[in-house]
């Protein structure tokens, strides 16, 4: 039995009437930065995403993107000091319209 979950990302458009739904299961692509994929699982009552980044995954990314963790902007510099033991990075987002 496979007791995995499949992740799905969807957010409604109220003001067109359109449900877009995406696979979530690796999160979702920064394509501005090109910093580490995202999954994002609730919403609070901002309309803002909640997700999480796990210490070991990012670490893991930095070993594996030197290059792009060096170009990043300085506020994501700052997570150059995660160590793998660390708590998980709380990502919050705004939708942009």
């Amino acid at each position: 039995m496979d007791f995995t979950k499949n992740k799905y990302f969807a957010l409604y458009d109220k003001t067109k009437r359109i449900l877009k739904v995406v696979d979530n299961s690796l999160g979702i692509k920064n394509d501005i930065d090109r910093f580490i994929n995202i999954t994002f699982d609730s919403m609070n009552s901002f309309e803002e995403l909640i997700g999480l980044i796990q210490a070991n995954d990012l670490v893991n990314w930095m070993e594996r993107n030197p290059e792009k963790l060096n170009v990043l902007n300085s506020e994501l510099q700052k997570l150059k000091n995660v160590k793998i033991e660390d708590n998980p990075i709380i990502v919050i987002a705004k939708y942009k319209e």
